[in-house]
């Protein structure tokens, strides 16, 4: 097995975060239908997120910085239940969109 870098996994992160925002603002101009079932497109890639950000924490201890990826997990947990984003780097970034209107 090859080992995993932090770099690798940070990269990851970024990648699944970007699909996840790109997702949820298709959704919201309209080009994914939001639907009434229970799992649509939107939750299941959120929901999907968040355990694929899991994961890469759990990977993560494997690394010298496995300290920062105890806390990313922590972290995310804690935004996933108080503002419903399933990574850190979400939330931060509807932290920033709530508080500087943009």
């Amino acid at each position: 097995m090859s080992n995993i870098t932090t770099k690798q996994l940070v990269l990851f992160v970024i990648i699944i975060s970007v699909i996840c925002e790109l997702v949820n603002q298709l959704r919201i101009a309209g080009y994914i239908n939001a639907g009434h079932a229970i799992w649509t497109v939107s939750s299941v890639v959120a929901y999907g997120t968040f355990v694929l950000n899991l994961a890469a924490s759990c990977l993560g201890l494997r690394t010298p910085q496995r300290v920062w990826w105890i806390g990313n997990g922590i972290v995310s947990i804690i935004a996933l239940v108080l503002i419903g984003a399933p990574t850190v780097l979400l939330a931060l970034w509807l932290l920033a969109r709530l508080f500087l209107n943009f």
